[in-house]
């Protein structure tokens, strides 16, 4: 490691001067095997590019701070004009460059008298969107690899077309979703009005938080390694109505997530499944939790299990704040979930018991519930209650020990159908909820690395391809509309 940054020094600094003795002694290393003309290090020769790809670079900074830039496109109406560095290549006066998404970008930065400190890099963006990192005058960056594991596919020998079949699949007010027929070895990036908003290797792209009843142009890009791409076109306009607002609206699901610290956070939902900064809660040293409206007054409630055991229920204010907390007993669930699912028009409680029975209890509308009835063992490692084949009657959905996840179509009367196998899901968290607010029923699934994901549903028990929501380190999450 230490030859390895000396190395780098070296071919990034030119004439230096140190004090020895009293006198100047000139040292002369070796020149830059990359110089492009840079002959002593000066801070107009300040980006290196020791990669086998082209790193993107921009002169002029977007903003006041360092703080990262995200998206794959340099923000439009931002100064500064984005250009590329080949493979060898030199980087002149630039002041950031792009760790673009699908990719690890990994180098180092140089900085301090002499540039001899050094800080090593490497940016993992392997989802959806890239990001821009500033440097300074008085700085080198040196790019030493770029790879893309996931963006990229594998070189295919077929020719490369543009987008074939692009057609708008779907809209709303607020949004549009666009598809195309998949060319294999591909992956596709999306353009709305000139500015980069996606890029996928799926055969859609769901485009939000639009403004209702405006029409926007769409470019969409068939792309292959080294950026070589074909462009097609396409126009679609929203839906009359209301678009996403700029504050949170009422009847759209919200992400509230409680953090392995115990900290519970609560994001209001945009409508669009994305959601809004979080807005703390407090501390809660929560087993298990659930939102729903368990008394009919229509403000969703918060229902909890503490570590000893004991089951609290906290009566919503119906402006994401609730009440102080009502005993209601000691519950020895490992699983719990609360859902109308004998179509009463009143919230239920189900159990599953460390034993791996699981009881219903049905809600009198008031907080409270009646005793238990048995629906049998059920070897559950997660369990949700939703109507996701849009029949007006509450499903069971669960994954099992062996991490298979099963769909029990509700009969409205307590009681489920057989299960149907929906295929595996290694999920630690998962929550069934409306949040792109289409009146279907989506899965959003945490899975052991974190990675919170969005499977959008198609309204008939089944759900389109994941796509990839954020990091999220929750203990516990679930969707419900609290504020």
């Amino acid at each position: 490691m230490g030859n390895h940054i000396a190395r780098r020094i070296n071919a990034c600094m030119a004439a230096l001067a140190i004090v020895a003795s009293g006198f100047l002694i000139a040292l002369t290393p070796a020149t830059p095997a990359a110089a492009g003309g840079c002959v002593i290090p000066d801070p107009f020769c300040n980006v290196y590019n020791n990669a086998s790809g082209y790193v993107t670079v921009v002169d002029d900074w977007c903003s006041s701070t360092d703080d990262p830039i995200r998206g794959d496109t340099w923000p439009e109406g931002c100064s500064g004009k984005p250009t590329s560095v080949a493979p060898g290549g030199v980087g002149k006066d630039k002041d950031g460059f792009l760790a673009r998404a699908g990719c690890i970008t990994s180098g180092y930065k140089m900085s301090g008298i002499f540039y001899t400190d050094v800080t090593p890099f490497s940016y993992d963006y392997t989802y959806n969107n890239g990001w821009w990192h500033r440097f300074h005058d008085d700085e080198y960056i040196i790019v030493e690899s770029i790879t893309c594991p996931r963006q990229i596919p594998p070189p295919v020998s077929d020719p490369l077309t543009a987008p074939q079949n692009l057609r708008v699949y779907d809209k709303t007010s607020n949004t549009i979703t666009l598809a195309w027929d998949v060319q294999g070895g591909t992956y596709y990036r999306v353009y709305r009005g000139g500015t980069e908003v996606g890029v996928t290797q799926g055969a859609l792209y769901r485009d939000a938080s639009l403004a209702s009843s405006t029409t926007y142009s769409y470019t969409v890009k068939a792309c292959r390694w080294g950026e070589t791409c074909l462009a097609s076109y396409l126009a679609a306009t929203t839906n009359a109505g209301s678009g996403s607002g700029s504050s949170p609206q009422n009847g759209q699901a919200d992400m509230i997530g409680l953090y392995n610290d115990n900290t519970l956070h609560w994001y209001p939902g945009k409508g669009d499944s994305t959601f809004w900064s979080a807005r703390d809660l407090g501390t809660a040293n929560f087993k298990l939790m659930d939102f729903q409206d368990i008394n009919s007054d229509g403000k969703a409630d918060m229902i909890a299990i503490y570590n000893d055991n004991t089951l609290h229920w906290y009566p919503g204010k119906g402006d994401s704040t609730f009440w102080s907390a009502r005993d209601l007993g000691t519950a020895n669930f490992k699983l719990m979930s609360f859902k109308d699912i004998n179509s009463d028009g009143k919230a239920d409680m189900i159990g599953l018991y460390n034993d791996n029975t699981l009881h219903w209890y049905p809600g009198k509308g008031d907080g409270t519930f009646s005793s238990a009835r048995d629906l049998g063992t059920a070897n559950f490692k997660l369990m949700d209650f939703q109507d996701i084949n849009s029949d007006g009657k509450a499903d069971m959905i669960a994954i099992y020990n062996d991490n298979t996840l099963h769909w029990y179509p509700g009969k409205g009367d307590g009681t489920f159908w057989s299960a149907r196998d929906l295929g595996t899901a290694n999920f630690k968290l998962m929550d069934f909820q409306d949040i792109n607010s289409d009146g279907k029923a989506d899965m959003i699934g945490l899975y052991n690395d974190d990675t919170l994901h969005w499977y959008p549903g198609k309204g008939d028990g089944t759900f389109w391809s994941a796509r990839y929501m954020d990091i999220a380190h929750f203990k516990l999450m679930t969707f419900a509309n609290i504020g």
